[in-house]
């Protein structure tokens, strides 16, 4: 995994490996079998606003939107997986690619796959707590393994915790850990559940937006309610909730983005974009 211009190796337990120097922008890769775990929004928020990436989506929830949380979307199916190819190739670029629950399969058989494969620097599994969420992660690992992926490729992304520690929650995957070494896990690499996605979906709202919405709402509430424009005061009030909710959940992302150790000169603060 070449994914910096030192003469590094990251990985995602902290170990830093000294090797031949590669000036390629990172690519990387976001999958899981199952659907529902937030691929998408780990895509956006976690990965392409700190890398200040372009998403490439095969097929994800992301496929009929120009832009998600403030991020641009180019839309590609595994059949134009060639041509996706040559747009990462000539955009030179950090670039994430996110493939989506339903297309995984037709991803996998295409044959080009193999050949694409190796222009991916980091393959980011994003599980939640569900028994298949977390059996489809060992799935997806052992799939892209056989495809000809290194462990040190490798991070979890352990999504929507209720509680801290983790251990509890995403049992199965830390016993197949346990069972498997080469299976690294960090358990600080860990979003927990919140309703801010579901607020600025239902607002029109992008992750960026919400965080960088600094207007004083109160005035605003009081003056809707006193002309009992109801629906007004619903939706102010939600983006006052979504701003406060994005500006808790900010901390996470950039403490998980630290733990999936990717070198930091390929970043940018989240909260420098806001």
């Amino acid at each position: 995994m070449k994914i910096n211009d030192h003469a590094e190796t990251f990985y995602q337990d902290g170990r830093v490996e000294q090797s031949r120097p590669d000036t390629k922008p990172v690519v990387c890769l976001v999958a899981n079998r199952a659907v529902g775990t937030g691929k998408s929004t780990i895509a956006s928020c976690l990965l392409a606003l700190p890398l200040n990436a372009t998403i490439y989506a095969l097929d994800s929830v992301m496929r009929l939107a120009p832009a998600l949380n403030g991020v641009a979307v180019k839309k590609h199916s595994p059949d134009t997986m060639v041509e996706m190819r040559n747009e990462i190739a000539k955009a030179q670029r950090n670039t994430v690619v996110d493939v989506g629950a339903s297309y995984f399969s037709a991803f996998l058989e295409n044959p080009f796959t193999i050949d694409f494969i190796k222009i991916v620097d980091i393959c980011v599994i994003v599980t939640d707590t569900t028994h298949r969420g977390q059996e489809e992660s060992i799935a997806t690992y052992t799939t892209l393994k056989d495809l000809g992926m290194e462990d040190r490729q490798f991070r979890l992304v352990l999504n929507r915790a209720r509680s801290f520690p983790a251990r509890e929650q995403y049992e199965i995957l830390f016993d197949y850990a346990e069972k498997n070494p080469s299976f690294v896990m960090n358990d600080k690499c860990l979003i927990p559940e919140t309703d801010l996605f579901c607020g600025i979906d239902k607002n029109g709202q992008g992750f960026l937006e919400a965080l960088e919405d600094h207007e004083d709402y109160k005035p605003l509430i009081k003056r809707a309610k006193d002309d009992r424009e109801k629906d007004a005061v619903d939706d102010l009030i939600s983006r006052q909730i979504n701003h406060r909710m994005a500006m808790g959940i900010l901390c996470h992302f950039e403490e998980c983005f630290k733990s999936l150790n990717i070198p930091s000169h390929l970043r940018v603060s989240v909260a420098q974009l806001a």
